[in-house]
């Protein structure tokens, strides 16, 4: 059956450009406009049916909407604490989004009460310039008490792999570069510095072999 021609219709905030090449599986596809100004390529059954109205600006839009009156999505622009607020929804429940697979897609989640962007703004304070969200503990979704505000080098240094330490002889390297440079299993490094080992010992202290017994505890204050 030859396909319905979609070109110069409007669907939503969609405006069809032209005719695409098809889906793999045969299926008609157009290439839209969003009135945002983002371009896609559609299938035609869902641009027909109306499943698709907009590349997911209209949800935002709707988002910011309710948070005017606080003065961070106002119509000259949306302040940066409520934009982090949107990327973080954005990354944690949109497959479509570029970093859905470092967050979302392992798990990671949102805790229901900052779905009001008033309740989030009230945990977090408004962002101070030169930071981003941070998760404290990066094993954890985002919520109350697992966020703060971080600069780049305090997020880099929360990242476990990442842990900048200091050798008695004055040099330094992330956890891994030591662990690759001392034959060390990371875990085994990374299991030190969580039990409070200091950076010299816990990069000088010989791993037991073949031993059952654990290795001694944090340093002494």
């Amino acid at each position: 059956m030859r396909a319905i021609d979609l070109t110069g219709q409007t669907v939503g905030r969609w405006a069809v450009l032209a005719r695409a090449e098809n889906s793999p599986a045969g299926g008609t596809r157009w290439r839209c406009r969003c009135a945002c100004g983002v371009e896609r390529v559609i299938n035609g059954i869902v641009l027909r049916d109306g499943r698709s109205q907009s590349c997911g600006c209209r949800k935002l839009e709707g988002l910011a909407a309710r948070s005017t009156k606080h003065g961070h999505a106002a119509a000259a622009g949306a302040s940066p604490t409520y934009y982090s607020w949107a990327g973080m929804w954005a990354r944690s429940t949109n497959p479509k989004h570029g970093a859905f697979v470092h967050y979302g897609g392992r798990g990671f989640t949102v805790d229901e009460s900052w779905r009001d962007f008033a309740v989030f703004l009230a945990d977090m304070g408004e962002k101070p310039p030169g930071t981003s969200l941070e998760r404290i503990d990066n094993d954890r979704g985002y919520g109350p008490g697992n966020c703060r505000w971080a600069t780049a080098i305090e997020q880099a240094r929360n990242k476990r792999s990442n842990h900048i330490l200091r050798h008695p002889d004055g040099r330094t390297a992330t956890l891994a570069e030591w662990a690759d440079t001392l034959k060390m299993n990371r875990g085994t490094l990374s299991d030190r510095l969580r039990q409070g080992w200091s950076d010299e010992r816990a990069l000088t202290t010989p791993v037991r072999q073949w031993s059952t017994r654990p290795e001694p505890g944090p340093d002494p204050p």
